[in-house]
């Protein structure tokens, strides 16, 4: 062997060996050995204004763990669903339903949900005369993605109420609730399905819509960690979530997200939700 083959060998064995570990660990880990803190958030609305509505609940967490968090959303719920099955989030906050297949498809246990339960509502503009479901004057409904929870238990409800006999509703998707508000106050729809949250968000600042009907009521968004977080970690984390709801001097980080706070959760808090999963189609998983 020529004089210095081996030490070029070594480096390359040793450059060898980092890329199979930073392959082996979880993205929100790669970039020190400690890593950010990635907190995926469900991309239920426009990705500024998710940012907008977590950054003090992030900011919270950044001092609290004295470590980075970064806010990462995705552009469609299709995108988010395939992230988190990969485990490229640390923290994820998703919809209830959907926190069910994460913890069966990816590396993922459910630690706590938000305070109070919700339910997908349906709205017409103001002015509009229909009282009931059933005397809606068209039969195009706006909705938010087809995954969305809202979505599903709104669906549920409408076909349930509207007549057998009458015309058959048309969904037509939007890729988040804002668009659904637009769709029905342009007229492209007669009625749209949003979540009580949100619906609540748009009745505080004024705009021309009543609710119509109310789905029944299931658990809150559900918060996942990764696994792969040590277990101190992940319990510091739900100490600083809970305690949000329990101290009032630290619900400040919650005001945008308009959530009350959050509780200690577990599967079976969500198992009711599981007939929702058969009515999508999930994006298949890469990998075993």
């Amino acid at each position: 062997m020529r004089p210095g083959n081996g030490a070029r060998l070594c480096r390359m064995l040793g450059a060898f060996l980092v890329l199979l570990l930073i392959q082996a660990r979880p993205g929100w880990a790669m970039e020190t050995p400690r890593g950010p803190l990635v907190f995926g958030v469900l991309p239920y609305a426009a990705p500024g204004a998710l940012f907008k509505r977590f950054a003090p609940l992030r900011n919270h967490l950044n001092d609290r763990l004295t470590t980075r968090v970064e806010l990462e959303t995705a552009r469609n719920f299709a995108t988010f669903i395939e992230r988190t099955d990969e485990g490229q989030y640390g923290m994820v906050l998703t919809a209830p339903h959907l926190a069910l297949a994460a913890e069966a498809r990816g590396p993922y246990e459910i630690g706590a949900r938000t305070t109070g339960a919700m339910r997908a509502v349906v709205v017409i503009p103001s002015v509009a005369g229909a009282k009931r479901v059933e005397t809606l004057p068209c039969a195009t409904i706006a909705t938010p993605p087809e995954t969305a929870i809202a979505t599903l238990m709104g669906r549920d409800l409408l076909l349930r109420r509207l007549p057998p006999e009458g015309e058959l509703p048309t969904f037509r998707v939007q890729p988040t609730h804002a668009s659904v508000v637009h769709a029905v106050l342009d007229g492209d729809a007669c009625a749209g399905v949003l979540s009580g949250r949100i619906w609540r968000q748009y009745r505080h600042r004024g705009a021309p819509l009543r609710p119509l009907a109310w789905s029944k009521r299931v658990p809150g968004p559900a918060v996942l960690l990764h696994r792969a977080l040590p277990e101190r970690v992940r319990e510091r984390i739900l100490r600083i979530l809970v305690a949000l709801e329990r101290e009032p001097e630290e619900r400040a980080p919650l005001r945008r997200t308009t959530f009350q706070g959050f509780h200690r959760a577990s599967r079976a808090d969500f198992v009711g939700l599981r007939p929702y999963l058969y009515g999508i189609t999930l994006p298949a998983r890469s990998g075993p």
